[in-house]
């Protein structure tokens, strides 16, 4: 009969799991299949509004699955606080008078920066996928134009604050 490394046992911790932390046979932690399927906004009338579903309920159920798929709170804020900066420096310009046209479509191209650093960050293990798909869905969204910017930080800043919930739980 063959010796178990110590550790390696059927009864060692982790065992049944697989790499991810998840439990085999479980599927992996996806986001809602739904998801984003409205966009941000809803129109009440003639006015447009933030969708309420996206900062309480959707910002949850993307933490949650984030979380499963083991997520790092400190992961998530790196990449929050590169879009607060691509928002910051959107309202920098223009406040310094340099059109709103042009200012968007360099905060356009910040965002599509965001998208190599996020495959990379995957390939290297320190992003699971949900958090791309995540990522790849609201840039493609908030892209349209400032509003749709504006909605996915304020989503994505709920997404941080359930997830440091979720964290101490």
């Amino acid at each position: 009969m063959k010796s178990q490394p110590p550790g390696r046992g059927p009864g060692a911790p982790g065992a049944g799991m697989r790499m991810g932390g998840r439990e085999a046979g479980k599927p992996p932690p996806a986001l809602p299949a739904d998801y984003l399927k409205q966009g941000y906004l809803e129109v009440r009338g003639d006015k447009c509004y933030e969708r309420r579903e996206l900062i309480v309920e959707g910002a949850a159920q993307v933490a949650d699955a984030l979380s499963q798929a083991k997520m790092t709170t400190a992961s998530l804020r790196r990449f929050f606080h590169q879009v607060r900066a691509i928002q910051h420096r959107l309202e920098a310009s223009a406040q310094g008078g340099g059109g709103e046209g042009r200012d968007f479509r360099q905060a356009q191209a910040d965002l599509d920066r965001l998208l190599p650093l996020v495959a990379y960050a995957e390939g290297r293990g320190v992003v699971p996928r949900p958090f791309r798909r995540f990522l790849e869905e609201n840039v493609k969204l908030a892209r349209r134009d400032e509003r749709h910017f504006t909605a996915f930080v304020r989503h994505f800043e709920s997404v941080v604050a359930f997830m440091k919930e979720r964290e101490r739980r």
